[in-house]
């Protein structure tokens, strides 16, 4: 071999006696782990021993098994791979498998969304084609409304310029009236011209009169007023004259109080030094006597002391008996007495047992008693809540009703009102209609219907004919029309119900409405169902709207138009104008209340009804305090009995138990006291010394007795002598003391009704003069009136005066201006006829700016709506984009707008019959995009997966060709070295499973020689490590070591 320069080092292992050892590298100790580290550094096999073969390699290799276990084994594959080399390749392959069996997951789960995205789809196909079938008919209808509407735009521009036509020669008509009327009105002014003095002063000495009229009327309600105050004045100077007279009076009567106060107290003052002298007078005497009583007593005391000191000796005498009574009958208690506390417990026992028994029983039949009269109680309660239910329903009905009728008098007398605020010219031929005159007249359209007030602005914005005035017939219309102009009361327009009558199918007829909305027509509520066709002329279909967002949603979309308008007042008309906004908006032109033809004797019945109803209501309603006041009785009562009820079960059930107890306890306690019977001997001697000492006790206390009686009848004897001279001395002292008391009393009094007095007399005396005030402004009120009646009067006569005058001048103008007036009334004549003309010729010039206007408006909107149409168009592929055809003049002569029109109705009939998925198209074209990109991730991971797993077998085939090279190599030589040892032997490895040589492992077999073939396990142990020998050898030709 070749030595490498400055490769040389020494490793060596010292050992020693006691089995320890350590290791070293070129002299200087280490640790095992720092010298394999080098030698495997250096490419020195630490893990295979192939040079030194001990008898634990040799078993380890003949105990091998083809192949592992488990994968912290090693077998013969396992060994043979990790000196070939091959086992490198495990984990990469291993990694492999496992990204291609995850790609392989991923690409599953790819193809199965693939497959439920096509299975969406098919299941999609039907509906696309039903919507693009529904859309192809969209656009056709489309297309022929877009002819419809040229066609339209066209009519319109014809009936434009015939407006136009018209306009121009009713202008010319116009200005030739207008001539005429100026030559009449300049007649007519210079009538008026020539009679105005006289017209002047007959307006002036009108004036006059009406005001000396209404001045005098002033003057009789000023008169009146007088003479009210007056008499009122008088009343009230009376009443005070009254009060004055009686508090006068009274002030006389305070003004003496004082003085004879005054002398009352000095008489009272001037008794009082004479009784105090007689009190102190009568004090003595009482003193002497008392001091005179000492000796008259002196014996009898003497005499009750000597008494009293024998009393006390027998006293002493007394109490020694009583102590030695006390305890004989305190031992003989003491023998006897729990056995007669026993017996009273006993006798006690006995007698609450007979009580339980007695209560039970009263118990039970107040409990019976209680049972029996509580489902009367129960009873009547029912009655009484019928009754008060009975009540309580006809109050609520009798209020309700009550209620509508006075909501019913208020809105007929607003309705009464409401007539009678009538414009001149409806009321004026109303008046007719009531005199017979003009028969047929229902009145003015919006008072024969009534709207909630949500819908006033709506119905007063879109329905013009509100005003117009409806008739039988027009026969009667004219007749109006005649009235009107004879009487020059104005304008008014007429509907005929006769002429309704083609509206009637129409106005009964129901309506599907866009959105739900409602029909304005239906919303009105009727006077009577004959006025129904004449309003619905008025408005025809037109729908209500919540705003202006819905309102342009209904009108301009879809295939119908639809005249809408708002509950603000904004109106879209079926040609697509629009009119609304401003800071006013109509309303007010239809009540909420139907209005009715009441009279006052209608009203009079009316109101005598509802007074009779209220008169019920209110006896209804005391009736329902008495019954909910007995009502709370009964429940009380009810209630009460239930809990007595109650209350007497529980007792009944405590006497049961006591009884029970008792009936036990009383025998118990019979035999208890029969064990507690005294000694009858002993109880007999202690009640011998009892009675003995009680019969000495009553002899020494009777002894006692006499002796304290007479020390008792000399003391009341001193007493009789004391009292009987005191007493008369002490009552003539108590008397004169209550004299001079009373005397006192006196004087405080006078003394207080002098204070109250000035106090009352300073009141009464301001009263008097404020009455005196009074009375004096009340005469001077009075004498006011009479001297303003007095100027009244005068002023009054001079009123009539100068209306007297100014109405005999009055006469004499009055004649002139109605001369003036007859010839004014020709020219007047010829100018309302002038007047009549023009104002038809107004009219008709509106009808005929309003068709202009109306057509250019229809024109704008048939424009407006040709912008806005549009042909869908589905995105499909393969799809030609389509345009709208414009219509020449020669073919819009040829077009039949019914057969388009017919042509519009069966395509929406057939329209209406399908009923496609409208997002289906979307959701086709959505779902192919998904499928599409689904289909690219599927490609994607299959491609990906097709890459792995070419990588996996790539390896798997670098690992076999490696493993098989190798094998074949150590296999050969393991052959020649095992026939070379053994001189005639064989030994071969071989694979178990020829085709996957990794999935078995490998065998060793070796053939002795003059020996069949054997397994190495099998053999004997030198055999073995021959064998063992020749693999090892195999292996250092090989792989020499791991550098190689």
């Amino acid at each position: 071999f070749e030595s490498i320069p400055e490769s040389e080092f020494c490793v060596c292992r010292t050992a020693f006696r006691d089995n320890s050892s350590y290791y070293s590298i070129n002299g200087r100790r280490v640790q095992f782990k720092e010298v394999a580290s080098l030698l495997r550094s250096e490419g020195i096999d630490l893990d295979h021993n192939r040079f030194l073969i001990l008898q634990g390699e040799v078993e380890l290799i003949s105990q091998m098994k083809p192949k592992a276990a488990t994968e912290h084994e090693d077998g013969m594959l396992e060994y043979l791979e990790d000196i070939i080399g091959s086992s490198g390749l495990k984990e990469p392959i291993e990694e492999a498998a496992r990204d291609l069996e995850r790609l392989s997951e991923e690409r599953g789960e790819k193809l199965n969304r693939v497959k439920a995205m096509e299975k969406e789809i098919g299941q999609l196909e039907e509906a696309k084609n039903e919507a693009v079938e529904f859309i192809k008919l969209e656009n056709e209808i489309v297309e022929n409304r877009h002819k419809l509407h040229q066609y339209y735009i066209y009519k319109c521009s014809e009936e434009e310029q015939k407006g136009v036509e018209v306009k121009e020669r009713l202008l010319e008509e116009r200005k030739e009236l207008e001539e005429e009327l100026k030559v009449v009105v300049e007649k007519r002014d210079e009538i008026t011209k020539r009679n105005e003095n006289d017209l002047k002063a007959f307006e002036n000495l009108s004036e006059v009169v009406e005001k000396a009229k209404g001045a005098f009327a002033q003057c009789e309600r000023r008169d009146l007023k007088l003479r009210e105050d007056l008499k009122h004045n008088k009343e009230k100077n009376k009443k005070l004259g009254k009060s004055l007279e009686k508090e006068t009076a009274k002030l006389e009567e305070l003004r003496v109080v004082p003085d004879k106060s005054e002398r009352e107290i000095e008489k009272l003052e001037a008794v009082l030094p004479s009784l105090e002298e007689r009190r102190l007078k009568e004090d003595e005497k009482l003193k002497e006597v008392l001091a005179g009583l000492k000796d008259a007593t002196l014996e009898l005391q003497n005499e009750k002391e000597a008494k009293e000191r024998v009393l006390l000796q027998k006293q002493d005498v007394v109490n020694d008996v009583r102590a030695k009574h006390s305890v004989a009958k305190a031992e003989l208690d003491l023998l006897t007495s729990e056995y007669r506390r026993r017996g009273e417990e006993l006798e006690k026992a006995k007698d609450d047992l007979g009580n339980a028994e007695t209560m039970g029983k009263d118990k039970s039949r107040d409990l019976k008693r209680l049972e029996s009269e509580l489902p009367g109680c129960r009873k009547e309660i029912g009655e009484v809540e019928r009754e008060l239910r009975g009540v309580v329903e006809r109050e609520a009905q009798l209020s309700i009703k009550v209620k509508n009728g006075r909501i019913r008098v208020q809105e007929e007398n607003s309705s009464m009102q409401a007539s009678q605020s009538r414009s001149k010219l409806l009321s004026a031929l109303l008046e007719q209609k009531r005199l017979g005159n003009l028969v047929g007249i229902h009145g003015r359209l919006g008072d024969l219907g009534a709207i909630d007030d949500e819908y006033d602005v709506a119905i007063s914005t879109a329905c013009g004919p509100l005003d117009f005035i409806v008739v039988d017939t027009m026969d009667v219309a004219v007749k109006c029309v005649e009235f009107l102009k004879k009487h020059n009361l104005g304008i008014a327009t007429f509907i005929g119900l006769d002429k309704m009558e083609k509206w009637a199918g129409k106005a009964a007829q129901k309506m599907n409405t866009p959105e739900n909305v409602p029909r304005l027509f239906d919303l009105i509520r009727l006077k009577d169902s004959a006025f129904g066709p004449a309003f619905y002329y008025a408005l025809r279909d037109t729908l209500v709207a919540s705003d202006l967002e819905q309102a342009t949603r209904i009108a301009y979309k879809g295939s119908q138009r639809h005249r809408v308008v708002t509950l603000k007042g904004d109106l879209i008309d079926v040609s697509g104008t629009m009119s609304g906004g401003g800071k006013k908006v109509a309303k007010g032109r239809m009540s909420s209340k139907v209005q009715s033809d009441f009279c006052a004797a209608d009203m009079r019945k009316l109101e005598r009804e509802l007074e009779v109803e209220a008169k019920e209501l209110e006896g209804l309603g005391k009736r329902k305090v008495e019954l909910e006041g007995r009502l709370d009785e009964l429940r009380g009562r009810g209630r009460k009995m239930e809990h007595e009820m109650k209350k007497c079960a529980i007792d009944i059930k405590g006497f049961k138990l006591q009884r029970e107890e008792l009936r036990k306890r009383v025998p118990e306690m019979e035999v208890e006291l029969k064990k507690l019977v005294p000694d009858e001997r002993k109880v007999k001697v202690l009640q011998k010394n009892v009675d003995t000492l009680k019969k000495e006790l009553d002899k020494v206390e009777g002894d006692a007795g006499i002796v304290k009686a007479e020390v008792q009848k000399l003391h009341d004897q001193i007493m009789e002598i004391t009292h009987s001279r005191v007493k008369a001395q002490q009552e003539k002292l108590d008397k004169v003391v209550g004299e001079i008391d009373k005397v006192n009393s006196d004087i405080t009094k006078a003394r207080v009704a002098i204070k109250t007095a000035e106090r009352n007399f300073k009141k009464t005396e301001a009263k008097v003069k404020s009455l005196q005030n009074d009375v004096r402004e009340t005469e001077e009120k009075i004498k006011q009136i009479k001297d303003d009646s007095k100027g009244l009067e005068t002023e009054a006569a001079e009123l009539l005066d100068k209306a007297e005058t100014a109405q005999k001048e009055l006469g004499v103008y009055a004649k002139r201006v109605e001369r003036m007036r007859k010839e004014l009334s020709g020219v007047e004549e010829g100018e309302r006829k002038i007047c009549g003309r023009l104002v038809d010729i107004k009219h008709s010039l509106q009808k005929a700016e309003s068709r202009v206007t109306e057509n250019q408006k229809k024109i704008r909107a048939w424009k407006k709506e040709l912008e806005k149409m549009a042909l869908q168009s589905l995105a499909l592929e393969g799809e030609e984009v389509e345009e709208f055809h414009w219509l020449s003049k020669e073919e819009m002569v040829e077009v039949d707008d019914d057969a388009i029109q017919y042509k519009v109705t069966v395509l929406q009939a057939k329209q209406k019959e399908m009923n496609p998925n409208m997002a289906a198209v979307e959701e086709y074209k959505r779902k192919e995009q998904v499928y599409l990109s689904r289909v690219q991730e599927l490609e994607h991971v299959t491609n990906e997966r097709d890459g792995m797993r070419q990588k996996h077998e790539e390896l798997r085939k670098q690992r076999l060709d490696c493993f098989m090279a190798g094998f074949t190599f150590i296999t050969a030589k393991l052959k020649e070295m095992y026939q070379m040892i053994t001189m005639g032997g064989d030994a071969e490895l071989e694979l178990v499973d020829s085709l996957d040589p990794f999935s078995e492992g490998i065998v060793f077999s070796v053939r002795p020689p003059k020996k069949s073939w054997k397994n190495i396990c099998n053999l004997s142990g030198g055999e073995k490590t021959l064998s063992s020998l020749a693999l090892v050898f195999a292996l250092h030709q090989y792989k020499p070591d791991r550098k190689s």
